[in-house]
């Protein structure tokens, strides 16, 4: 398990993270406002690495946004699912690439 302190890491350990895996790549993502997270996630999906990403189904204001990032991930080849509605305050922030986790 590997801690990233946020917002003080910044995202450069994260990417740097999803740039090193070589077979998976699981992602819970409650939105995703960081282009650079999102296009390592798209690289990695072109080097042949299976990424899943667990989205929040809803968000206060930002459901459009979410539909969008899903589409777009979805379009790269990422397997989306999105949490249940059960789940309206799920926020969660956590990785797993290549069997280490992740937690931010």
């Amino acid at each position: 398990m590997r801690a990233i302190v946020q917002p003080g890491a910044g995202v450069a350990p994260v990417v740097s993270a999803i740039q090193s895996a070589r077979r998976a790549i699981d992602v819970c993502i409650f939105r995703l406002d960081r282009k650079e997270i999102e296009a390592a996630l798209v690289d990695a999906v072109v080097r042949g690495v299976r990424v899943r990403a667990l989205i929040a189904n809803t968000n206060t204001g930002g459901e459009a946004s979410l539909r969008k990032l899903e589409q777009r991930l979805l379009a790269a080849g990422v397997t989306v699912i999105r949490t249940d509605d059960a789940l309206l305050r799920y926020h969660g922030k956590y990785m797993v690439a290549d069997a280490v986790l992740y937690v931010f």
